[in-house]
């Protein structure tokens, strides 16, 4: 999947040991939470949106550690 604000992929990211998070820019959320929604993935979005070095505002959304990072990616690359 690509963010429409960065014009990069979306990755998951699982530095966090807790849980893994994606980095969204804030007009691709809605998108991003129909995915996941639409897997039965448990997830919930940070409020506090940031725009670093003048980029698009973004927020994080966060996944339960649990959940399979890969199956994630997965599910992500497969959205056009």
């Amino acid at each position: 999947m690509i963010d429409g604000g960065t014009k990069e992929p979306i990755r998951v990211r699982d530095q966090d040991k807790d849980y893994l998070y994606l980095v969204v820019s804030v007009g691709e959320i809605t998108r991003v939470r129909s995915v996941l929604e639409s897997q039965g993935l448990r997830f919930w979005v940070s409020h506090p949106q940031i725009s670093i070095g003048g980029g698009p505002y973004t927020s994080w959304v966060n996944v339960k550690r649990e959940t399979n990072a890969s199956q994630v990616q997965t599910i992500l690359n497969s959205v056009a």
